[in-house]
C-alpha cells in the first residue's frame, strides 16, 4: 500500500476565516503562515495532486511499495 500526503490544498476544506479565528489572526494572515511552511510558499492546487493520485492508481505504480509520497510544495523537507 501507498500513501499520497498532501500539504496545505486550496480546496473548500480549508476555510481561512476559521483557521484564523483558531490562531487569533486574520484570515489572510493564516494563509500567508500556511504559506511560510514549504518551500514554495504557496498552497497547493487539486489538480497538483491529481497527476500523482492518478499514477499511484495505476499499473505505473505496480512496483512501489509501502511509499509515503508528499506533494506539498515542500513541507517535509
Amino acid at each position: 500500500m501507498n500513501v499520497l500526503c498532501p500539504g496545505w490544498t486550496n480546496t473548500r476544506l480549508v476555510d481561512w476565516n476559521v483557521l484564523g479565528a483558531m490562531m487569533g489572526v486574520r484570515a489572510a494572515d493564516a494563509k500567508r503562515f500556511a504559506e511560510s511552511q514549504n518551500i514554495q510558499k504557496r498552497i497547493v492546487e487539486p489538480d497538483e495532486l491529481g497527476a500523482m493520485a492518478a499514477m499511484l492508481a495505476s499499473d505505473a505504480a505496480s512496483a512501489l511499495t509501502g511509499q509515503v509520497i508528499s506533494v506539498d510544495g515542500g513541507f517535509m523537507i
